[in-house]
């Protein structure tokens, strides 16, 4: 069991209070995940109910996530990241339908579909990862709907897509990480790509691609997710765009962030913008 601590917490970017911890099953590494999901929750100033709900979330991923790893045996690795009213975690590497499976384990009335805010399965390289999301709610929490596969969140909203799907991996040749999202991104939506290119920036990513090719839909929470990553990994990184809907295209045209971030038609484009960083 060790804990890795991903850079010192910083008063002006607190995205980047970043903890790392990789933990065998058993009740020493059980006691140690609950630890930390606690000191995250407190450094997000979360209520009592909301601390709760993370603990909760804790004790499911110490019983149920040793079985999910995508080798038997292999150290689970979780990611902490505190900000204010928001407690985000990372789990994985899991097997394929492995995040889904973790999110429905437990009690009926105590899975971590149930407790958290948001909560979507990631599909990377290496294997799942289940990105989580706990809002400072206080008793009332309204999750997004579950993920109904590898990389994708279910249907569960009238007028929402039911293909939305999100995949994320790294370009090999370039160092840069590819986050691409299928179907809609909307109020329902945005939330999992949020947490999904969240995702990348706690594995020490920070030049980041956002391939919006089989994206169909893009309304005002989709652009704020955008902003928002934008945000996350600059000074340090940067962002590019793979767009090719012309509805998407005028959206970025109309708001002006096609003269903030590089917006190109392919992947291969958009990583060439990006440089070698």
């Amino acid at each position: 069991m060790t804990v890795t601590p991903r850079g010192a917490p910083q008063r002006d970017a607190p995205a980047r209070d970043v903890i790392r911890l990789r933990v065998a099953e058993g009740i020493v590494g059980a006691t140690a995940l609950s630890r930390m999901i606690g000191i995250g929750a407190a450094r997000a100033q979360l209520s009592v109910t909301a601390v709760d709900q993370a603990m909760e979330i804790a004790d499911l991923i110490a019983d149920f996530g040793p079985d999910e790893v995508v080798v038997a045996g292999t150290l689970i690795e979780t990611s902490v990241l505190p900000t204010a009213g928001r407690l985000e975690l990372s789990i994985g590497d899991l097997r394929t339908g492995g995040a889904q499976r973790l999110m429905d384990a437990g009690a009926p009335a105590a899975t971590i579909a149930v407790l958290s805010t948001t909560a979507v399965a990631v599909a990377g390289a290496s294997g799942e990862r289940l990105a989580i999301e706990i809002t400072e709610v206080g008793a009332d929490v309204s999750p997004t709907p579950p993920a109904g596969g590898q990389g994708e969140v279910g249907d569960g909203h009238e007028g929402r897509t039911a293909d939305f799907a999100i995949s994320t991996a790294p370009d090999g040749a370039s160092g840069v990480h590819v986050v691409a999202v299928r179907g809609e991104i909307d109020i329902f939506t945005a939330p999992a790509v949020k947490l999904a290119a969240r995702e990348a920036v706690f594995s020490g990513r920070n030049r980041i691609v956002l391939d919006l090719t089989e994206t169909t839909f893009l309304d005002s929470t989709g652009l704020g997710v955008v902003i928002g990553l934008a945000r996350l990994v600059r000074p340090d990184g940067d962002l590019a765009i793979v767009n090719t809907n012309p509805t998407i295209t005028k959206t970025f045209e109309i708001t002006g962030l096609d003269d903030i971030f590089a917006v190109r038609p392919t992947l291969d484009a958009a990583i060439a913008a990006l440089g070698d960083g």
